[in-house]
């Protein structure tokens, strides 16, 4: 059966595009979000410096209360700029998630009928509900999220070198693990969660085909024919949801592996600099929680969240593709 396709990669930057410049001083607000999420990111790298220079404190016998005080205003600075952040971003996002999905439902309503019985309602009912509300989701929760990583990999990454140029040897060592680690994803992640969602759509097809032919398929005894067809269907949806899934894990497993070796480095790197006096202790401290921040936690949450943008707004994306 004939499904509608999905919007490539270049068609989706274009409809972004296009979408963002029908939105009013789209461009200031961008500009707005940028500068008060790098703050923000920029803000929340002082938290560990502040904490590494109360452990320096400590062991020089010296008061730490206006360094306690500092770390809470930091971080209540760092709270607010990034809320302020996300919600000039999701103001801007809500807006083209709006006018998408009005263009969305506009070109359901104006396809051929022939069109629509080759792909099938279940597809058509699948693209109108379930990946509007994931494309909905994707927008608003997951581009605030991925700015934040982004800025929050750029700005520790710069706060080590800071510290230490000896710190680069942590990011030679792991970067040709995260390229191969990404190009593996990349490479599997956006066929299976495609596959996932055209099988979402073959269970909705069977659902419909069902519910609307109740009456011949009581007249003609096919309940359990059509029972059998619905539950492989579902254990269909269950197969590639877990295919997609399992595509994260190996992912998390790869960044768990990759975050053993930057901080197996990081501590070599450390140890070295204490010994040699280029660094404190208390410096050395403040640059540990930095190698997950870079590394591991918000490297995963990037990539997620920037497969999970570009593969619904590729689903979900109907303009010029039908």
């Amino acid at each position: 059966m004939m499904r509608f396709p999905t919007a490539s990669w270049p068609q989706v930057r274009e409809e972004i595009g296009r979408q963002l410049s029908d939105v009013p001083s789209a461009r200031s607000r961008g500009a707005a979000a940028l500068v008060l999420l790098t703050a923000g990111a920029s803000a929340n790298v002082a938290i560990p410096i502040l904490l590494g220079k109360i452990v320096d404190a400590v062991m020089a016998h010296s008061a730490i209360l206006p360094l306690g005080i500092g770390l809470v205003v930091v971080a209540v600075i760092s709270a607010l700029l990034s809320a302020a952040g996300f919600y000039v971003l999701s103001r801007l996002t809500e807006r083209v998630i709006s006018a998408l999905r009005e263009d969305m439902v506009s070109t359901a309503l104006r396809l051929p009928t022939h069109r629509v019985e080759e792909a099938g309602t279940g597809d058509l009912v699948s693209r109108s509900t379930d990946d509007v509300a994931e494309l909905s989701a994707a927008v608003t929760e997951t581009a605030p999220v991925l700015a934040k990583s982004a800025f929050a990999i750029t700005t520790t990454a710069v706060a080590l070198l800071s510290l230490n140029w000896q710190y680069i040897l942590v990011v030679v060592a792991v970067t040709p693990l995260y390229v191969v680690a990404a190009r593996s994803y990349l490479h599997r992640a956006p066929g299976r969660y495609a596959d996932e969602r055209a099988a979402m759509a073959e269970r909705a097809r069977r659902l419909l085909e069902t519910i609307r032919g109740r009456k011949t398929v009581r007249a003609f005894g096919l309940e359990d024919q059509m029972h059998a067809g619905i539950e492989r269907a579902s254990a269909q949806v269950v197969e590639e949801g877990y295919a997609a899934r399992k595509t994260m894990m190996v992912l998390q497993l790869w960044m768990t592996g990759i975050e053993l070796i930057m901080l197996s480095c990081g501590l070599v790197v450390s140890y070295w600099a204490v010994q040699a006096g280029a660094l404190t202790v208390g410096a050395v401290t403040s640059a540990a929680p930095a190698y997950p921040v870079a590394g591991t936690a918000h490297g995963i949450d990037a990539g997620n969240r920037y497969r999970t943008i570009r593969l619904r707004f590729a689903v979900a994306h109907s303009r010029g593709s039908h």
